[in-house]
């Protein structure tokens, strides 16, 4: 039988970590995104946050310390009721005409 973590990597989930606040992290290519994964469970994840490269979303994976945001590039985060953009980009106003 597998463990979660087998589960998870089987799944598609790699570079999979414990931030010391017990959440499980780790990063899943989405269909245009790499996404950092947070809080890893049995009914699926907490939230997100959306990069365009893995190599941005790798790096945070491996750093980031689970309080704040990461400190990477990330476009959004994405979660139930969560739908926000990174506020280091919001003011750009992705998708409209400048």
């Amino acid at each position: 039988m597998m463990t979660f973590e087998e589960n998870l990597e089987a799944q598609g989930y790699t570079s999979l970590r414990k931030l010391t606040d017990g959440r499980l992290i780790g990063l899943l290519q989405f269909n245009f995104t790499w996404g950092l994964v947070v809080g890893l469970n049995e009914a699926g994840y907490d939230f997100r946050y959306c990069y365009e490269h893995l190599q941005d979303a790798a790096r945070d994976v491996e750093i980031w310390s689970g309080t704040g945001d990461p400190a990477g590039p990330w476009i959004k985060q994405k979660g139930q009721g969560i739908d926000r953009l990174n506020p280091a980009i919001a003011h750009l106003h992705i998708g409209e005409p400048t």
